[in-house]
């Protein structure tokens, strides 16, 4: 995340704390990382930002705008050009329990010398612990800054120009609230990066045997890919709901296909083998599945060319032609100028 000659500083109101410590064990920070608050209590958040949250909310848009502002300022006094502000505002679990309805969710402004204010939204599934949510979060606000610091490379410090939309909805779904039959849940996770042919044969055929759509994840982070941004990800959701409307889009930061599972199981409550969450992969990212993890996962194998289909009891083997097409060809055809 290094990036030299570059400021960045961060204000958080309530839960996101913990991505400033992660910040900061990372080697190379101190090159642009210039500073952190936590103005927690109500009249802290508006001596930070010198005046009171516009709308009354303080877990909202305009406010993360507002500490993004306040930010930033402090940024810019260190630095001036090349200045980056964070702010981030959430509402997430509490620890012991907390009242019905409540809304688990966080707001990540940025404005840079770049860039008047834009934000990022998040809503956590409602299942998930304190501690897992301030990991996600924390997440998301590491690959935002990442994303910033870029971003600031590419453009011309100095010009302002405004984002559109000024709010990324970066929102995984709860999926419990999902309504489909959940005697099968399909998940097919990947990059989508870009969205291909293949993929498009993959779901048109669950959809047509299973007479259901799966949830396509896009994978923030995996083990063997480099993570992608959350800005990123909102390019690639909004192609595969243009191909696919109201089909769910969501995304993970599990790596591994074994966690994945693990995490749909929980978050629907799944006990038993009446329901199944079946995690749908090529025969190659099958291959690369642990014999351990096998036996606890269900899996939806499609064929790969060069791919020995072997046979497991957990695995379904669809009944299509094997395919060699993949977005990391496209991705390499298209470095070379080839085309696809």
């Amino acid at each position: 995340m290094s990036r030299n000659n570059r400021a960045v500083y961060v204000i958080a109101s309530g839960g996101g704390s913990q991505a400033i410590s992660d910040i900061l064990i990372e080697g190379g920070a101190s090159s642009f990382f210039v500073g952190a608050e936590i103005p927690y209590a109500q009249s802290q958040f508006n001596a930070a930002v010198g005046g009171e949250v516009w709308d009354g909310k303080y877990c909202s848009e305009r406010a993360a705008h507002q500490l993004a502002a306040a930010a930033y300022d402090r940024a810019f006094e260190e630095r001036q050009l090349n200045s980056i502000g964070v702010g981030v505002t959430a509402s997430l679990a509490k620890k012991g329990g907390q009242r019905p309805n409540r809304i688990n969710h966080v707001y990540i402004a940025v404005m840079s010398s770049w860039c008047y204010a834009y934000t990022y939204y998040y809503t956590f599934n409602s299942v998930t612990s304190r501690s897992v949510q301030e990991r996600d979060c924390a997440t998301l606000i590491k690959a935002i800054i990442d994303d910033a610091l870029i971003r600031n490379d590419i453009y011309d410090p100095g010009v302002h120009f405004d984002v559109e939309p000024s709010i990324y909805w970066v929102t995984a779904p709860d999926i419990k609230d999902l309504h489909v039959s959940i005697d099968k849940l399909f998940v097919f996770p990947g990059s989508f990066n870009p969205m291909h042919r293949r993929h498009m044969e993959v779901i048109d055929y669950i959809k047509k045997k299973y007479e259901k759509w799966p949830v396509i994840e896009i994978a923030l982070s995996h083990y063997y890919k480099s993570s992608i941004s959350p800005f990123e990800y909102c390019f690639r959701r909004k192609q595969i709901q243009e191909m696919y409307p109201g089909i769910w889009v969501t995304f993970g930061n599990d790596p591994m296909m074994v966690d994945k599972h693990r995490s749909y199981k929980n978050q629907l409550h799944i006990k038993d083998d009446d329901h199944q969450v079946i995690m749908v992969m090529g025969a190659d990212t099958f291959a690369k599945v642990s014999c351990s993890h096998r036996d606890e996962i269900d899996m939806l194998v499609f064929p790969r060319t060069g791919c020995e289909m072997v046979t497991h009891p957990r695995a379904i083997f669809a009944d299509m032609e094997p395919c060699n097409l993949s977005s990391t060809h496209i991705r390499s055809l298209r470095r070379q100028n080839n085309g696809v």
